[in-house]
């Protein structure tokens, strides 16, 4: 789960953000300061070598907006 949306866990791949995010649409605009032109379709090439940098990131966060779980899966996968 991420609060406010998905897109809080892309935008810790550029930078760790832990200031409240009012909705999903701004969490929109905060990343298309890194990937402009974002429209939900994902080039994993564009976040792929910053995984680590976003993990620690997310681990950082405490619970409420924002904060993600979406390393939890992500650290999963990478050691399968």
């Amino acid at each position: 789960m991420s609060d406010p949306c998905f897109e809080l866990w892309l935008l810790l791949h550029f930078k760790a953000h832990n200031a409240f995010i009012e909705k999903g649409k701004s969490a929109c605009a905060l990343l298309a300061e890194y990937v402009p032109g974002y429209d939900k379709r994902l080039d994993f090439s564009r976040f792929d070598d910053r995984v680590e940098a976003a993990i620690k990131r997310a681990k950082e966060l405490p619970a409420g907006n924002p904060s993600t779980d979406v390393w939890r899966l992500v650290e999963m996968l990478l050691k399968h």
